[in-house]
């Protein structure tokens, strides 16, 4: 099976997500991520 093709996903799993945070340095990245904790 490749990447692409469709899969069944199971639904009796807990579904969560990924958020990602990004900026340039001394932007307050670290302090975004500490707060959503």
């Amino acid at each position: 099976m490749s990447a692409l093709e469709p899969h069944i996903v199971d639904r009796d799993r807990t579904t969560g997500w990924i958020e990602v945070i990004c900026g340039s340095m001394f932007s307050g990245k670290t302090e975004e991520l500490i707060r959503r904790l």
